[in-house]
């Protein structure tokens, strides 16, 4: 059983119970308990309502998220055939706001792609791909061209690697400079002693 659901039925309960004790407690004793019994019996048939209500409403929440969760597999399919990038990027959008609001919708989209045989790591890439473009961040690199761009690089938008503030220069690969360094460090102790 949902957890939310069984925190909600306790509340009931104890609010009822709290309900009935003080109808008891408050009673004019000498009054015969007739409206005690009629204010119990209300009071439990409030309480069994909107039980009732809960389980009734958890129903519809949950048919409400399994409708959400199959309109967003569809909108996932149509962008990974197409090659709309204003589709991609509004079902990025939407996939990033039901991340955020309804986790309970992600998980359900989550089951229904790995049953469909698709990657769920791919549905999480493309929603950390809408965070980045709705922060106006451009596109992370792929892993091979980062590892190519060198230590303290980053990619630009043709692929070749840029200095980030604050990170160490990249150095270039100039071949075999052992032998230029050694004629040079020789030629420079040379030069001091002149």
């Amino acid at each position: 059983m949902d957890t939310g659901l069984v925190v909600t039925f306790v509340g009931i309960i104890v609010a009822g119970l709290a309900g009935i004790l003080g109808v008891w407690l408050e009673r004019d004793r000498t009054a015969p308990p007739g409206w005690a019994y009629v204010f119990t019996g209300l009071i439990l048939l409030a309480t069994g309502m909107k039980v009732v209500h809960s389980i009734y409403q958890k129903a519809e929440s949950a048919q409400s998220e399994e409708a959400l969760a199959r309109v967003l597999e569809r909108l996932v399919v149509l962008s990974e055939r197409g090659t709309n990038p204003a589709l991609e990027r509004f079902v990025g959008a939407e996939l990033d706001a039901n991340a955020r609001s309804n986790p309970e919708v992600m998980e359900r989209l989550k089951v229904r792609v790995e049953a469909r045989g698709g990657d769920p790591t791919a549905l999480r890439r493309k929603i950390s791909a809408a965070r980045r473009a709705a922060a106006g961040l451009p596109a992370r690199p792929s892993k091979a061209t980062k590892a190519d761009a060198g230590a303290g690089a980053s990619l630009g938008e043709d692929g070749e690697p840029i200095e980030l503030p604050g990170a160490p220069p990249t150095v270039p690969d100039l071949g075999d400079t052992d032998a230029k360094d050694d004629k040079a460090g020789k030629t420079g102790k040379g030069d001091r002693k002149r």
